[in-house]
């Protein structure tokens, strides 16, 4: 959310200056206008940040199960499963009060019925087909263990057509609950969009401001209870505030929840695009990529992927997308589940999930489904079918995680059938869309060496000279990356135990008695503050009521980087920021504080606003049993025979090796991975009078989101900006309109990142070692081949030895003994892909075998 806080007359100017810019917005939209998806974090940990089951962190950065008809107690069964299949976040069906049709019954589809869980009745937490309030409250509890985010589907549109089943409280809301237009809608006027009932169903009277407090209290509520985002079903149908004459405060009202992620069911598949006008959605809140959707489905039955479809979302100029290969919609309304059995689900996830620029949802299909059964075993509350935690899935889940800020390239190898998306340096998923094994051979941006496909352990891949090349089974995925600096996936399973020597505490006896008072700490280690200031605000109506100026009150010290304020207000709540008085806060400019309610007491780390308490006995605690370690993530190929492997020793090499030497000179480097622009403009003048013309310099790119400018002027110092050069002086620009530029002195090295601007050196990587795949004792320890390269036994080495050789590599065919002992045509004791470029270059006469 943008930051509801003026800090100074410059950020009052700011907002008077929006106003006049879009004059048919309303102040409160100004400064409670929400966010979308790249500043939906207002209580989530860091963006890129892992948590411990290697997971992201950041319901934006990861992906989201959609656990359609769970119930909670049949998400809180799974979570440890959801966990270990990639997912941040669950997104559940709706949880308020709904109709009870067919005297309660619990099918999907026949003595019941899954739509009656969009028909609204009252905005109270509980139903029938999910569970209670508390068994909300528990599964939302049992959640935060496993790092997983909860996300609940808002039906604020329209209620059921059962007005005997629609609640007195909200049926006579004061100003009327209805909009009272009637027929159809057509999907050719924005206004019948928006204020015509849809299919039969009440639409709601979205411009009166006492609904909108009902709804936004609703949320709240959510919220408060441990839901951490929202879809908001039929979001397109509700309308915008500038929507002319029939235009509304409804969702910069409601939107200002507090919660850190929500997006709207904005689909793209009635009507024209200025009915529609998803990119106006887009700068409030996430909005569906459905037309995406409808093209991976379609590419997928005509066994084709090309690369210039398959990147493109055709999202209209909207960019805070959640994507999907199939929604509950498509599933029980246009007949494609018919045409995709779960192999198809997962070869379009494969390539929606590995890319970037978008957050996707998995739609977990009902139990037992097939493409011959729709409803399967046909019950609600149950869990889906198990394809959501399958191997290829997960294992492109876990990708995704990993791959975190790295830029995407897409690109067929051989034909449109494969598919190879790569992230930067870091990764790649190769995709096979036709029923028909294929080989590949290629270029790629990944480093030299073997890599482990993780959708099927015991299969490599080599690398060697910016080239891949292989086999890949019909209808499968490969998924590549280096996964040895990643998290290890908790594991209940019972392993070795020692135990561990006693540690001491840290001591807060210093501290005084806090018992019943709202406290915020704050855990210093990551940002080595010199000094912490605590900011806080709360809401009078549209209004803000600072409770002390910019920045707020220093906050005490109590030992080992940890500091603490008391909240000393009658304030029932209260939205906090911290801040080191040097322009570095948390969370960032133009994101809302976090929300603590009186009595809290909390905790900021890098993992996010979590509840704290002192412990009761801070001494040297006893020794711990603690696993040894924990279960490998994957495990060597099989094999009878003792097993040797060769490990690579480490390297060091640069994260950014293409740039210059900058020793001595005044850089200005930025982060663009949380402002995804397309072009990256440095402008800086001096207070003195001296400046660069608008837009300044366009800067150098150097990968992985980086960019960076040398300045040579004399001026000193000077005043340092970036902007993408869109829209001419209201360009997208940080630090943001009407503030000073940052200051730089003369050769200073400094990086401005969407949180503020700090010293910056190049780093430098250690390449942690990696193990090439084994081999065998008897690869090793036999006399010396009498044909090197002859991998097939034929007597003669040709191509047909090199490619049994990628076959034996992609784990298509399994070569003898004797075989492998040819197949070692550079002789260095292994068998990988340096043995069929050493055969390609004897059958060309480049260089000899023997």
């Amino acid at each position: 959310m943008q930051k509801a806080v003026v800090k100074n007359q410059k950020v009052l100017s700011l907002f008077l200056c929006l106003v006049l810019a879009f004059s048919s917005l309303s102040f409160t939209l100004i400064v409670s206008n929400v966010n979308s998806a790249e500043a939906a974090a207002t209580t989530s940990q860091q963006a890129g940040a892992l948590n411990s089951y290697g997971n992201a962190a950041a319901i934006k950065d990861g992906v989201i199960l959609h656990a359609w008809c769970w119930s909670f107690n049949t998400v809180k069964q799974n979570l440890a499963n959801i966990a270990n299949a990639g997912y941040t976040s669950v997104q559940l069906s709706p949880i308020n009060e709904i109709l009870q049709g067919d005297g309660g019954g619990m099918q999907l589809m026949g003595n019941g019925k899954w739509y009656y869980n969009y028909q609204a009745t009252a905005y109270t937490i509980g139903n029938y087909q999910l569970g209670t309030r508390n068994e909300f409250v528990s599964m939302c509890a049992e959640a935060e263990k496993y790092g997983i985010k909860i996300l609940v589907d808002v039906v604020a549109n329209h209620t059921t057509p059962d007005q005997g089943a629609v609640a007195g409280s909200l049926k006579n809301i004061s100003g009327g609950l209805y909009h009272n237009r009637y027929g159809d809608i057509d999907y050719n006027s924005r206004e019948s969009v928006t204020q015509n009932n849809l299919i039969g169903l009440p639409d709601c009277n979205t411009h009166n401001s006492n609904y909108q407090q009902l709804i936004l209290n609703y949320l709240k509520e959510c919220v408060s209870l441990g839901a951490d985002g929202f879809r908001y079903d039929a979001a397109k149908h509700i309308e915008l505030p500038d929507d002319g004459s029939f235009g509304s405060s409804f969702w910069p009202t409601i939107l200002k929840n507090g919660s850190e992620f929500q997006y709207g069911e904005i689909l793209q598949d009635g009507g024209n695009p200025h009915t529609v006008r998803i990119s106006e959605y887009d700068k409030l809140m996430g909005v569906t990529a459905s037309s995406f959707g409808h093209i991976l489905r379609r590419s997928i039955g005509i066994d084709e992927l090309p690369a210039n479809t398959m990147n493109n979302y055709q999202s209209e100029g909207a960019v805070h997308l959640v994507g999907w290969v199939e929604s509950h919609d498509n599933y029980t309304g246009d007949g494609s589940w018919q045409s995709m059995d779960n192999t198809d689900v997962r070869l379009a996830w494969a390539v929606l999930a590995a890319r970037t620029g978008n957050t996707p949802l998995f739609f977990s299909r009902p139990n037992g489904s097939s493409t011959s059964n729709q409803w399967g075993t046909n019950q609600i509350g149950a869990a889906g079918d198990d394809n959501y935690k399958h191997a290829e899935v997960t294992a492109v889940n876990k990708f995704r995680s990993a791959m975190i800020g790295q830029r995407e390239s897409l690109e067929n190898m051989g034909d449109n059938a494969v598919l190879k998306i790569e992230r930067g340096n870091a990764g790649a998923v190769i995709i096979n869309a036709s029923s028909n094994s294929k080989s590949f051979n290629g270029s790629t941006s990944l480093p030299n060496g073997t890599y482990e496909d993780h959708a099927h352990p015991g299969k490599y891949y080599t690398v060697s000279n910016g080239t891949i090349s292989g086999t890949i089974s019909g209808r499968s995925i490969i998924v590549l990356y280096d996964a040895s600096d990643l998290p290890d996936i908790p594991t209940t399973i019972p392993v070795p135990t020692t135990t561990a020597a006693p540690t001491t505490a840290p001591d807060y006896s210093n501290l005084p008695d806090l018992t019943g008072k709202t406290v915020v700490f704050f855990d210093n280690s990551q940002k080595n503050w010199s000094d912490v200031y605590l900011y806080y605000y709360k809401y009078e109506g549209d209004q803000v009521q600072e409770y002390r100026n910019w920045p707020g009150e220093k906050m005490t010290y109590v030992n080992a980087d940890l500091y603490y304020s008391v909240i000393d207000t009658n304030w029932s709540q209260a939205y906090v920021l911290l801040n080191n008085d040097k322009g570095d806060q948390i969370p960032s400019e133009k994101m809302e504080g976090f929300v603590i309610n009186k009595g809290e007491q909390k905790l900021f780390t890098d993992g996010g606003f979590v509840d704290f308490e002192i412990p009761k006995n801070p001494t040297t605690t006893v020794a711990k049993t603690v696993p040894i370690s924990t279960i490998p993530k994957t495990t060597p190929p099989p094999t009878t025979v003792p097993i040797i492997t060769t490990t690579m020793p480490p390297v060091t090499e640069p994260y950014y090796p293409n740039l210059p030497d900058f020793t001595g000179k005044t850089i200005v480097f930025f982060d663009n991975s949380q402002t995804n622009w397309d072009e990256v403009y440095l402008y800086y003048y001096n207070p003195g009078g001296g400046k660069e013309p608008w837009p300044g310099k366009k800067m150098t790119y150097v990968g992985d989101d980086l960019y960076y400018y040398e300045i040579e002027t004399n001026w000193t110092p000077v005043n340092v900006l970036v902007n993408n050069n869109k829209n001419g002086e209201n360009a997208e620009q940080i630090p943001v309109k009407g503030e000073d530029g940052y200051v730089l002195n003369r050769l200073e090295q400094k990086l401005i990142t969407a949180n503020g601007f700090v010293d910056f050196k190049v780093p430098v990587r250690t390449v942690p070692p990696k193990t090439v795949p084994p081999v065998t004792a008897s690869e090793i320890n036999q006399p010396s081949p009498t044909l090197l390269g002859d991998a097939n036994l034929d007597g003669e080495v040709s191509v047909d030895d090199a490619t049994d050789i990628q076959k034996h590599l992609a784990s298509l065919i399994t070569l003898a003994d004797e075989q492998k002992l040819n197949a070692d045509a550079n002789g260095d004791g292994f068998v990988t892909i340096d043995d069929v470029t050493a055969i390609q270059k004897h059958l060309a006469m480049i260089d000899p075998l023997f």
